[in-house]
């Protein structure tokens, strides 16, 4: 059941983790329309619990470093996001994916003619007749097994 489509399309949106600017700093979901978001900076720390849509969730050290679990209404997240700075997706537009494409071409894998994979004995290449692997791919040189 875990491994069915349907399953697996609605456990996405809980897996959902939205990188910010500090590093490991991140916003995710927390159930149903509560969102949290995690920090290891004191001046985010400070920003984030001057918010009055905000409770603090966790509060604790790692070390020197201290770490801070905030929950949130979905409804606030453009307050919670000014002050923890959601990375942006970068998008490539429609020219320069061309361009990517174009200056990669002559990297990519050139496909494989015929269909399926072909396979003949190993003694049409000269191939001992007691070699315990009988088959390999067509067009490998014979050093190669």
């Amino acid at each position: 059941h875990a491994e069915a489509l349907e399953f697996r399309a609605d456990e996405a949106a809980w897996l959902t983790v939205i990188p910010c600017r500090r590093r490991g700093d991140h916003i995710y979901p927390h159930g149903g329309p509560t969102l949290a978001a995690f920090t290891t900076g004191r001046e985010i720390r400070a920003r984030l619990l001057a918010l009055d849509c905000v409770r603090v969730h966790q509060d604790g050290r790692d070390g020197s470093k201290p770490e801070t679990t905030v929950l949130f209404a979905a409804v606030d997240f453009g307050r919670v996001a000014a002050v923890m700075e959601p990375r942006r997706r970068r998008k490539l537009s429609p020219e320069h994916r061309a361009a990517l494409v174009e200056a990669s071409r002559a990297y990519r894998f050139q496909p494989v003619h015929g269909s399926g994979a072909q396979f003949e004995h190993l003694e049409t290449h000269g191939a001992a007749q007691d070699d315990p692997n009988p088959v390999r791919a067509v067009g490998r040189s014979s050093s190669v097994c």
